[in-house]
């Protein structure tokens, strides 16, 4: 059965806010400084995590058991609000 939609947004303190049909995950803007700048695993609001790729172009997403994956580029576009909301892709079989 394939993972519900995931799509990631920029929050009203700067942060991100990634939304499923059902559950929102939260990082703050000082998590996502850490995320983006330092590369550190961070972990968002409910049971999710995330982290940079090893060449740190790509951020990946644990949602709930699900990895999911978003270019370093886009992120950064929907934190800056050059693009309203992006869609996660997700990674591997479900």
């Amino acid at each position: 059965m394939p993972a519900d939609p995931v799509v990631i947004m920029r929050s009203d303190d700067g942060g991100i806010e990634l939304l499923a049909e059902d559950r929102t995950y939260a990082l703050g803007l000082e998590a996502l400084r850490h995320l983006l700048f330092f590369g550190n695993r961070v972990r968002l609001s409910g049971d999710a995590v995330a982290w940079p790729g090893a060449d740190r172009r790509w951020i990946c997403f644990v949602l709930e058991g699900a990895m999911y994956i978003i270019s370093r580029y886009r992120l950064v576009a929907v934190v800056r609000g050059s693009v309203p909301a992006d869609w996660l892709v997700r990674l591997g079989a479900s």
